[in-house]
C-alpha cells in the first residue's frame, strides 16, 4: 500500500500540458540533476522551409493533417489532439518531439524543396507524410 510508505508525495496537475515543467518538478522532487540537452542551432531560414501542413500516407492516411509552425525560433507540431509538441533538432533535417522518443525527419526532393516527412514512432514504425501546403512565416 502506498499510504503505508514513508515517502514524500508529489502531486502534479497536468491539465495545462506543460510537460517540460512537470519533468523539471519531478527531477527536483527526486533530487536528480537535470541534464542539459545541447541541440544544434538550426537557422530560422532553414526551419522556415518546414512550415506547412502535412498529411499521412498509406496506413497513416486516416489521421487528420497536422501543421508545423515556427514560433520563437522553435518548430511546433500542431495536431487535432494537441498543439504542445516542440520539435528539438538533432540535425538540420531530423528532430525529436520533446519529452518523447518520437522522431521527425523532413524529406527534400531533388530540387531541395521540402516534400514531406517521415514520422518514427516509439515502436520503430515509420509513417510517411507529404507536404500539402506551405506557409510563409
Amino acid at each position: 500500500m502506498i499510504a503505508a510508505l514513508d515517502v514524500d508525495l508529489l502531486t502534479i496537475d497536468t491539465t495545462a500540458r506543460q510537460w517540460p515543467t512537470y519533468q523539471s518538478s519531478i527531477l527536483r522532487h527526486l533530487d536528480i540533476a537535470e541534464v542539459p540537452v545541447h541541440a544544434p542551432q538550426v537557422p530560422d531560414a532553414v526551419q522556415r522551409r518546414y512550415i506547412g501542413v502535412y498529411a499521412g500516407e498509406g496506413e497513416f492516411a486516416h489521421h487528420d493533417p497536422f501543421r508545423v509552425e515556427l514560433i520563437d525560433g522553435e518548430l511546433k507540431l500542431r495536431t487535432s489532439y494537441s498543439d504542445d509538441y516542440t520539435l528539438m533538432p538533432v540535425t538540420e533535417q531530423s528532430y525529436t518531439i520533446r519529452g518523447t522518443r518520437l522522431q521527425i525527419e523532413f524529406v527534400t526532393d531533388a530540387h531541395g524543396q521540402v516534400s514531406g516527412l517521415r514520422h518514427t514512432f516509439w515502436d520503430g514504425q515509420v509513417y510517411a507524410c507529404h507536404k500539402v501546403e506551405s506557409e510563409q512565416a
